[in-house]
Order: structure tokens, then sequence, then C-alpha cells
């Protein structure tokens, strides 16, 4: 049982490793598809749509 949850233990904490806390990639396509307007913001949405690997990232 120990040696169970010693792998499940490792396991997820290399799942996190991998994972991009700093959220650089999608902020990187925030700021090329969000428009600001003054105090307003709009999204281009077909920029988006066109290239929707980025999102899926």
């Amino acid at each position: 049982m120990r040696l169970l949850f010693l792998l499940l233990l490792f396991c997820t904490s290399s799942i996190s490793f991998a994972f991009d806390h700093s959220h650089s990639e999608y902020d990187t396509l925030l700021n090329e598809i969000v428009i600001e307007k003054g105090a307003e913001t709009a999204v281009d949405y077909d920029r988006l749509k066109s290239n929707p690997a980025s999102l899926n990232k």
C-alpha cells in the first residue's frame, strides 16, 4: 500500500511540472486577439477562428 501511494504521489507531481503555470502561451494569444479601444475591449474572433490550434495549446 505504501509503495502504491508513493507511486501515485510521484506520478501526480511529475504531471504538475509539465504544466505551464505562468500561462505564457495563453497570455501571448490574448495579446494577439484582444483589441483595446480606450476603455472598451473587443476580441478578434475571425483571427482566432483562422488559427484554432493556438487556442487548443
